[in-house]
């Protein structure tokens, strides 16, 4: 199995540890993390072995580095669609075509393997992510209604509640087996309905637009 062939030579353009956390985290969205052996980290990345444990204490240290990355990149594109939205229906939107693409590529395993196998991990930092999550959602959600968007009645902390679960709720496959339902159809069916309940008449003008 070999995925990133490319890395070895390329090591002189980014720092060797930052190397590592990336292409260890593209290989346990890939496979898993319980699959992933440092040996075959090493392998992929053509590196030795000590290369990686003399930046990374174990595997445990190196998985806590990748959620973090995932949190890094996760709030970068949050910014960069909300900097570059004309309103927050087109940011929720982006965002939402954004949180497909990631949940298409990600191995189910890999939130099953960081709850069964790394629950502290689990416990710490997917914890302090949810909240930076439901934090972001309540500030686009009154944003929403500073511009009319949503209605004045919402209570943005019980929607922010519900459109992370309903996020979550996606990962479920005892309930949304994936060779029943696309992320796609489960994004337009949840999160729309959801945003179709809250939307004032403009709002709506909105929602129409880009679900067309």
């Amino acid at each position: 199995m070999k995925v990133f062939n490319n890395f070895a030579g390329n090591f002189s353009c980014m720092d060797v540890n930052q190397k590592i956390v990336s292409g260890s985290l593209d290989l346990f969205m890939k496979y898993g993390i319980k699959p992933v052996t440092m040996d075959m980290i090493a392998q992929e990345l053509g590196l030795s072995k000590r290369t990686i444990y003399e930046n990374f204490a174990d595997k445990d240290e190196l998985v806590r580095c990748c959620v973090d990355k995932m949190d890094e990149e996760r709030n970068r594109s949050f910014t960069e669609i909300l900097e570059n939205s004309s309103n927050v229906i087109e940011a929720l939107f982006r965002i939402m075509r954004q949180t497909i693409k990631v949940m298409s590529s990600v191995n189910p395993l890999f939130n099953k393997d960081i709850k069964k196998y790394f629950h502290e991990i689990h416990q710490s930092k997917f914890k302090s992510s949810e909240n930076c999550r439901k934090q972001q959602a309540a500030e686009l959600l009154e944003k929403g209604k500073r511009e009319g968007l949503f209605r004045q009645d919402v209570d943005v902390k019980i929607i922010a509640e519900n459109y992370l679960a309903q996020i979550k709720s996606m990962n479920y496959e005892d309930v949304f087996p994936e060779e029943l339902y696309s992320k796609k159809e489960l994004v337009e069916h949840l999160l729309v309905n959801l945003l179709r309940g809250i939307a004032t008449p403009k709002g709506m003008e909105m929602i129409e637009k880009y679900t067309n």
